[in-house]
C-alpha cells in the first residue's frame, strides 16, 4: 500500500458547510450550517431537537462562533462557543478528520468531515456526532 503525506491546513476547510449531529440513539439531535475563512476562524447557527424531563421534545435555536486547527495528517480540533436563546453559552471541543477533499478553483479543499464532542455536554452526558459537508456553488469549478 503506497503511503502519500496529504500536508493538510487551515486553508482546506473554507466556505459554507452544512452539518448534523446525533447524540446517543437519536436523543437529540442538531443541523445547522457553518461559514469557515480558511484561517482557522469559523461561525454559524444550528437549530437543536433535545428531549424535555416530561417526554416531549424542544427545538432550539443556536449561534456559533469558534476557532479550528488542521494537523497534516487531516486530523483536527475546534473549540466552539456556542450561544443559547438565552444567551447562556456552552463551551464545546470537536476532534474531527478530513474524509474527502476536492480540488475547486484549483485548491484543495475538505468537503466532507467526520466530528465527535471531546467531552460530554448534551442532556444525560451523551456526546454528539457529526457529519459536515461543503456546499458546492455555481462559481466552484470541478479540477478533478
Amino acid at each position: 500500500m503506497k503511503k502519500t503525506s496529504e500536508n493538510f491546513t487551515n486553508e482546506n476547510i473554507q466556505g459554507s458547510y452544512a452539518f448534523t449531529a446525533t447524540a446517543g440513539a437519536n436523543v437529540a439531535g442538531a443541523l445547522g450550517i457553518l461559514t469557515s475563512d480558511g484561517e482557522g476562524n469559523l461561525g454559524g447557527s444550528a437549530i437543536v431537537n433535545l428531549p424535555k424531563p416530561d417526554g416531549g421534545r424542544e427545538v432550539i435555536s443556536q449561534s456559533i462562533n469558534g476557532t479550528y486547527t488542521v494537523n497534516a495528517d487531516g486530523t483536527g480540533s475546534a473549540a466552539l462557543t456556542v450561544t443559547l436563546p438565552d444567551d447562556s453559552t456552552i463551551e464545546e471541543n470537536i476532534d474531527f478528520v478530513i474524509t474527502k477533499v476536492k480540488k475547486i478553483k484549483g485548491d484543495k479543499l475538505a468537503i466532507e468531515l467526520r466530528g465527535i464532542e471531546r467531552e460530554a455536554v448534551e442532556p444525560g452526558g451523551l456526546m454528539e456526532t457529526f457529519i459536515v459537508k461543503r456546499l458546492g456553488g455555481a462559481h466552484d469549478d470541478d479540477d478533478d
